[in-house]
């Protein structure tokens, strides 16, 4: 039988969260890139009206089952696309949802391949279990970072490794160096305050202007809980709806400090200078293979700064190239998998 599509991309669509909204956008793009039109793209949504009127492609809800397990029948393949799904620091529920997902598709006759993944950390054996065999139902497997690859061959499971697809994004030219300082903290105890607060003094020190990016709605809530508790009292707290307005929200910035991949992925493709706070494993990754110092407000961010760099445009072009002919690879993979 003649299936309606050839990709149905499941994630954390939908929610508001920038970083995932790159990783949805990116997806799309490098589907089409690989030959494959719009209406042979699917998406499993929080908000799938929204996501229909943005990037033109079929979407459904994905918290109704009866909905999904029909979209999913009309399918070839499932694209668990990007990002940090299957870990428990959230909760439980992550990996549950996207295990579920991934069974419907078996039930559904749609293959399940993996594509831009992190996996972990786990606190739960449990959330382990059920991811290992979420991932051990899909092929091919292509994870983001080296430690997520090696979680999977602890497992006795092989993956690919390749960039995270947003960096295939065209988010601007170069940012010329200025004045500000881009601040991007995520609700993390402690560590967020001390961060704000360390960030306040340099640019302070310096006579730097301080933006505030939130990614999410709950940095949002944090940007301004600190702020009117005395912290960042004179900073400028920006809400970044869209990776599209990156460009105008880093003009003159002098160096780029914070918490979310895909603030980093932002400022790598806008070539800034920048410095990871590394809440989580996949952060750190990322920073390492980038030559990206990292801070945990042990130091002061005046002595973390003097090593920060640019990414060169080789290193940018190369990246782009290698996600690009990674996806492609993988898509082929799984289509013929069918």
């Amino acid at each position: 039988m003649t299936k309606r599509y050839d990709v149905a991309l499941c994630g954390y669509y939908g929610f508001g969260n920038v970083g995932d909204e790159m990783i949805l956008h990116a997806l799309v793009e490098l589907v089409q890139e690989s030959g494959l039109k719009k209406d042979r793209i699917l998406a499993l949504s929080a908000s799938p009206r929204q996501t229909e009127e943005e990037l033109s492609i079929a979407s459904v809800n994905r918290w109704r089952p009866e909905s999904v397990l029909r979209a999913l029948r009309k399918s070839r393949t499932l694209l668990l696309g990007g990002g940090g799904l299957l870990q428990d620091v959230t909760s439980l529920r992550s990996p549950l949802y996207y295990w579920g997902v991934v069974m419907e598709s078996s039930i559904a006759g749609c293959h399940p391949w993996a594509f831009g993944q992190s996996v972990g950390p786990f606190h739960k054996k449990i959330s382990e279990r059920i991811a290992r065999d979420a991932l051990r139902r899909c092929r091919p497997r292509v994870m983001r970072d080296i430690p997520s690859q090696r979680l999977l061959s602890k497992w006795g499971l092989s993956a690919d490794l390749a960039p995270d697809p947003a960096f295939v994004l065209d988010v601007g030219p170069p940012i010329d160096s200025g004045d500000v300082v881009i601040l991007n903290i995520r609700p993390w105890g402690s560590l967020s305050v001390e961060i704000a607060r360390e960030a306040t003094a340099y640019t302070q020190e310096h006579g730097y202007t301080l933006r505030c990016l939130a990614l999410s709605p709950d940095d949002e809530v944090l940007l301004k809980d600190l702020r009117s508790s005395g912290f960042l009292a004179k900073a400028e707290v920006v809400r970044l709806t869209s990776w599209k307005m990156a460009t105008s929200l880093f003009a003159g910035a002098v160096l780029a400090v914070g918490m979310r991949f895909h603030f980093f992925v932002l400022t790598l493709l806008l070539g800034t200078k920048a410095i990871a706070v590394p809440y989580d494993p996949k952060v750190e990754s990322l920073a390492e293979s980038w030559s990206i110092p990292v801070w945990k407000g042990e130091r002061a961010l005046e002595e973390v700064a003097e090593n920060a760099r640019r990414p060169s445009t080789k290193e940018i072009t190369d990246v782009r190239r290698t996600a690009r002919e990674s996806f492609q690879s993988a898509l082929k993979e799984a289509l013929e998998g069918r």
